[in-house]
């Protein structure tokens, strides 16, 4: 009863994961995806510039928006492409070279992570040894089959890491300000936190990604 109970939930995932990535096979969803997150993150610019603007109309308080922060996100903008083709690299070819901090960011998917058909648990899960002939050819099969879900989570990846390092430009701005820096100090501060983060900015910084993805 329990090998027939096992087999049944070995099919019923595979099943599953058939389903899933047979869905996304379609270039159609792709693009919408990557289109739709392109948008949504140009689209923080001009609300973090209106959030700016408002804050200094009535608060100017040091906590909160600050002005500068919309604009050290443009300036940003490079190195965050950087971090996104980085962090989409990582996740296609190397999970287990991901930071904790990446780990953190890419830790929710659009959809769930396979866990029968992947290219390293095809072989394990059908019960044959990964490292003889038709166990490889098992993982190797797994993994072609799985290359539309592993697409989706190069995308996420992706847009992750330029939010990510968006969000950290703006908050350092946001910081330096708080800790009452001014001028040349101001610039430099912003700098320097741009290149070593606090905790807290980077927390807030994994949230907002998230929140996207």
């Amino acid at each position: 009863f329990t090998q027939l109970w096992q087999g049944m939930t070995l099919g019923k995932d595979m099943f599953h994961e058939l389903w899933i990535n047979w869905l996304l096979t379609n270039p159609v969803t792709h693009a919408a995806n990557v289109t739709g997150t392109f948008g949504t993150t140009l689209w923080e610019l001009p609300e973090r510039a209106t959030a700016e603007l408002l804050h200094a109309l009535f608060s100017r308080s040091a906590e909160g928006v600050q002005r500068g922060e919309s604009a050290a996100m443009l300036r940003s903008g490079m190195q965050a492409l950087r971090d996104g083709f980085r962090l989409a690299g990582q996740a296609l070819r190397d999970a287990e070279a991901l930071s904790p901090v990446e780990r953190q960011m890419l830790e929710r998917t659009r959809v769930e992570a396979p866990r029968t058909l992947s290219g390293s648990a095809m072989a394990t899960r059908m019960g044959w040894q990964a490292d003889n002939p038709l166990g490889r050819m098992l993982n190797i099969l797994g993994s072609v089959v799985n290359v539309p879900v592993s697409a989706l989570g190069v995308e996420d990846a992706f847009f992750k890491g330029i939010n990510y390092r968006m969000e950290l430009a703006a908050l350092a701005v946001r910081e330096a300000k708080a800790r009452g820096k001014t001028g040349a100090a101001l610039a430099q501060e912003i700098r320097s936190l741009e290149l070593q983060p606090t905790p807290t900015m980077m927390a807030v910084g994994v949230a907002r990604p998230r929140a996207h993805g």
